[in-house]
């Protein structure tokens, strides 16, 4: 149901996104893990410094997710992993300021061309066939009914209160990265990636 929900959205390619939510995946499943050694939090550590390095908007997703949790919980063990996150997000976010400043500052000059301006304002639209169109039909009746069980699954477990802390805490700090970008849009519309987690797993319910 969640491959489902985000086939429109994500990018199935060589990308930095899809490589460090794959990753944000892992962490997950290792958070999760109830018997937690000295090895586990280090991996955990090792893996999200990698996620720094891959993209800067997942990075966030983690800190958000285990702060929520650590909130619902008070686990020290989610305070200290909260904290140590913070900060190796830090260090590594200021690192690539200063290293990559004059490059950016480089692209957003050279964004100024005819091409790009029309391929962003959607000028630029590939041709179909009835064939794709069909495809595509089919395609949002699936995910049209897909959205509609499994938010209607995620709602009734919610009232139930049958939410595990795990998928209520991806749900409210995809909900409040949702909120920054609405104030700050260029972190985008990425939320919907950590909120569908939590919504697909509606259709336990039926």
């Amino acid at each position: 149901s969640f491959f489902v929900l985000m086939w429109h959205y994500l990018n199935y390619q060589c990308a930095p996104f899809s490589l460090a939510i794959g990753l944000f995946f892992i962490l997950l499943i290792l958070d999760n893990n109830t018997n937690k050694t000295l090895g586990t939090s280090l991996t955990i550590l090792i893996i999200f410094t990698g996620i720094t390095l891959i993209h800067s908007f997942v990075p966030v997703f983690f800190i958000l997710y285990i702060f929520v949790k650590y909130i619902l919980t008070r686990d020290r063990k989610d305070e200290s992993l909260f904290l140590m996150t913070l900060i190796i997000y830090l260090i590594v976010i200021t690192i690539q300021a200063f290293t990559f400043f004059s490059t950016a500052v480089q692209q957003l000059v050279s964004l100024g061309s005819t091409e790009y301006v029309r391929f962003a304002a959607g000028l630029i639209v590939e041709a179909t066939t009835p064939l794709d169109e069909l495809a595509q039909m089919i395609s949002r009746f699936i995910f049209i009914i897909t959205a509609l069980l499994a938010g209607s699954g995620f709602l009734i477990l919610l009232l139930k209160r049958k939410v595990v802390h795990t998928n209520l805490a991806l749900f409210l700090s995809g909900t409040i990265y949702a909120i920054a970008s609405a104030i700050l849009p260029i972190l985008g519309v990425r939320a919907f990636t950590i909120i569908a987690i939590p919504l697909s797993l509606g259709v336990t319910y039926f």
